[in-house]
């Protein structure tokens, strides 16, 4: 349960990243990849 809340956090700080780089589409997949790698990190 505390797992799903961690990633919906980690969404929200992507979108409001995206958002703040006006939905700058290169921003945006730098602020998603960066995001999955914070997450394998963590997975281990």
């Amino acid at each position: 349960m505390s797992e799903d809340r961690e990633k919906m956090m980690a969404l929200k700080v992507v979108l409001i990243a995206a958002r703040d780089q006006s939905l700058d589409a290169d921003a945006l997949c730098k602020a998603v990849v960066g995001s999955i790698l914070i997450d394998i990190v963590y997975d281990i």
